[in-house]
């Protein structure tokens, strides 16, 4: 989820402001309405807008966008941003992610790393359809989508994975339960050696933001933070270990993840800071591979 902010720039970005209309969110001239359904209680919309293809939830909050012209570009800052997640794990085998939307960052690895197997947890059937449906999310062995609730799906998961993406939101925003730090226990105990959570967070909420960063350093022994704009998403990233990559193998990282991704890693790394020192401590069976 996107959480428009007051640094964004693009069309139209101050009229999403206004309050909705009768009968739901207004619609402008340039934007052309796709699909629309509520299943279980959630307003299901997709919209094209310029030359992007956005879903949104009933409201003005653009939960996934996908460009009509270039495909293989992640649109949105904070999905490049989560990509930043690579510079930790840049070969991960088993992808995990919690929350779907358009399911525009599960298809740009599946795209790009032609190894990687991922798994996709959403609760919204509806959800699942528009992302096949106008999205163009890849049908394949090699992502899963299973329509369940994350926290369910982790007490019963018996797999481990290199890289877990929190992406869980609902339509005023995250979802609270798979933000704390029960599940962010749970998630840990998922990661293979070496591996890292990325979480998507708010970061206009404050006190959510402060929430979810101290449940993070209570369960993991080395958080860092990227910020996408003034007012708008932070994203983390946490080790269970506390051996971290040096700067000559992130750099080596840079390098190689640059050349298979369009993406410029090198700025993505120069964002990331320290979130804080991290209270709980992991023994430490593996460490991150070149």
């Amino acid at each position: 989820m996107d959480r428009p902010g007051p640094q964004r720039a693009g069309l139209g970005e101050r009229d999403y402001a206004l309050p909705a209309g009768q009968g739901g969110m207004k619609l402008f001239q340039y934007e052309k309405p796709v699909h629309e359904r509520t299943v279980d209680g959630v307003r299901i919309q997709v919209i094209d807008r310029g030359g992007q293809r956005e879903l949104r939830f009933g409201n003005h909050i653009t939960q996934s966008a996908r460009s009509l012209t270039s495909p293989d570009v992640l649109v949105l800052d904070y999905t490049r941003a989560m990509m930043a997640g690579l510079l930790f794990v840049p070969k991960p085998g088993e992808v995990l992610h919690f929350g779907l939307g358009g399911g525009t960052l599960p298809a740009y690895l599946h795209r790009f790393l032609p190894e990687v197997h991922q798994w996709v947890v959403e609760l919204n059937p509806g959800v699942v359809e528009v992302a096949y449906r106008y999205f163009d999310l890849p049908v394949s062995p090699r992502l899963q989508v299973v329509t369940q609730d994350g926290a369910d799906f982790l007490r019963v998961d018996k797999r481990h994975y290199a890289l877990v993406f929190m992406d869980a939101y609902h339509a005023n925003g995250a979802v609270p339960h798979m933000n704390t730090g029960t599940v962010y226990r749970m998630v840990r105990d998922r990661l293979e050696p070496g591996g890292w959570l990325v979480v998507n967070a708010w970061g206009s909420d404050r006190e959510m933001l402060a929430e979810v960063r101290e449940a993070l350093l209570e369960n993991f022994a080395v958080l860092h933070s990227l910020s996408v704009r003034a007012d708008s998403n932070v994203i983390f990233l946490a080790g269970p270990q506390p051996r971290q990559p040096t700067v000559s193998q992130l750099k080596r990282r840079v390098t190689w993840l640059s050349a298979q991704f369009p993406l410029d890693f090198a700025v993505l790394l120069e964002r990331l800071r320290p979130a804080g020192r991290a209270v709980h401590r992991v023994p430490a069976p593996g460490s991150p591979e070149d």
